[in-house]
């Protein structure tokens, strides 16, 4: 039985003689749509052409062996139709010349071929991830040991903000973790400019510094407090009657009557008043009550050392 074809798929696969971009969700048929565009071309009445011809790349080996494997019994199908069709037999015989394959194994085979005009050995190869993987921690490694040895004085800050007590692997994956992302961007070292910028807090007021860099955080912050309260608060209700349980309901209770005041200088819109949690608070940063802040952090931390723990 024929596959039918939405108008959408169908116009992807007849579009022919400009080039054509297509967005389409997980599960929505792509890799259909794009083997019957590949057999449609092959099999074009009016200009047929080679399989081995087309370039069709995909991100992972294992989408690649299945999209040929498709396309092969795709072919082999139609020449069952029509077994005497000596271009259909020709394209099975391509079909193990074609340029199905991954990105990086294409570009691999490109840099091979024309290794005269690069400076790059013919040998090259892609390199397996894990080994790429060993190869990035040894030259972070030798790249560490050089500058302790130079006792680099940005670099071992960096180290006591980001390494544990006598072990800087925390720093290390966090570096490769970073190296990672970056990886990911078009234009990586483009990114890292944009990125470090940012950073750059020469000519800002501090209103465009908290704007910039605190006010993300802090928002985050004060909705996860904020949540954290409200559920208590509902925990502290549901708890209402139960004698049994009212050495729980009493113990939430004492730390709530010092997070509400918190709460109250973060974000004066809610107050020390029981509200439904909003996503959007509207917290003025640059007009928080900092010495009154400190004082009912200072004062919960002092009580919270006298409440009894539960046991």
């Amino acid at each position: 039985m024929a596959t039918k074809w939405t108008r959408d798929q169908a116009s992807v696969i007849d579009h022919r003689g400009s080039n054509l971009l297509v967005a389409a969700a997980a599960g929505s048929g792509k890799t259909a749509v794009l083997i019957e565009r590949i057999i449609s071309l092959v099999t074009d009445k009016d200009r047929p052409i080679d399989i081995d011809k087309l370039l069709v790349v995909t991100f992972t080996k294992a989408a690649a062996n299945e999209m040929r494997e498709r396309v092969g019994l795709a072919l082999e199908d139609i020449l069952d139709k029509d077994p005497e069709n000596e271009h259909l037999q020709r394209q099975v015989l391509l079909l193990n010349r074609a340029d199905i394959t991954t990105i990086d194994s294409f570009c691999g085979r490109v840099v091979r071929e024309n290794f005269h005009a690069s400076d790059l050995d013919p040998n090259v190869r892609t390199g397996d991830p894990a080994e790429i993987e060993m190869i990035k921690k040894d030259v972070i490694e030798d790249l560490f040991e050089d500058l302790y040895d130079e006792k680099n004085g940005d670099f071992l800050s960096l180290v006591d903000l980001y390494s544990a007590r006598n072990n800087d692997k925390p720093l290390v994956d966090l570096i490769l973790k970073l190296n990672a992302f970056v990886d990911s961007s078009a234009y990586p070292e483009d990114w890292l400019d944009r990125a470090a910028e940012r950073f750059n807090t020469s000519g800002k007021d501090d209103r465009e510094i908290i704007s910039s860099y605190l006010g993300p955080y802090l928002s985050n912050e004060l909705s996860i407090l904020a949540s954290s309260i409200y559920r208590l608060e509902a925990v502290v209700e549901q708890l209402e009657g139960y004698d049994d349980l009212a050495k729980y309901r009493d113990f939430i209770g004492h730390h709530l009557a010092y997070l509400r005041p918190i709460l109250g200088v973060l974000s004066p819109r809610l107050g020390q008043e029981k509200t439904d949690f909003d996503s959007d608070l509207d917290s003025g940063f640059l007009d928080l009550d900092l010495e009154a802040l400190k004082n009912f952090i200072d004062i919960y931390n002092q009580e919270r050392q006298e409440l009894k723990p539960l046991g």
